[in-house]
């Protein structure tokens, strides 16, 4: 009697297991809008130039695509981040929101950019002649 519990159970379990595996490959090939962090990385254009505070590390983003480039993109797997120079990205303390759309539209080929979600771009500031960094 013990075996045919211990089997039911196994018939069961085996029919939940699949029956997830279904819902998640379904739901996987639906097309999502959502917001997702991309990696970026701040490059400065002249060499005595420098940021006023830490620039961020990841924008975030308003794209839809389907649910297997969100998953990637989501989890980060095999993600490389974007060079953004400062000087093209800001133009007199403003961002300059349709450079940085396109920008992100041709690097990220699988997802739709609607928009980017970037309130400011980190302050730079001239080093004096005497500074050590050079």
């Amino acid at each position: 009697m013990a075996s045919a519990s211990k089997h039911q159970w196994r018939t069961i379990l085996c029919c939940i297991g699949g029956a997830t595996v279904f819902w998640l490959l379904n739901a996987l090939n639906k097309v999502y809008t959502t917001e997702i962090n991309y990696p970026v990385h701040f490059v400065l254009d002249e060499p005595k130039v420098a940021f006023a505070k830490v620039p961020p590390s990841r924008v975030p983003l308003e794209v839809t695509g389907g649910g297997r480039s969100l998953l990637r993109y989501l989890l980060h797997l095999n993600v490389q981040p974007i060079e953004l120079p400062v000087a093209q990205v800001a133009s007199k303390g403003r961002i300059r929101s349709e450079y940085l759309r396109a920008l992100f539209d041709t690097r990220i080929k699988d997802l739709e950019v609607h928009s980017v979600l970037l309130d400011e771009v980190p302050a730079v500031h001239t080093l004096p002649q005497n500074s050590p960094i050079n």
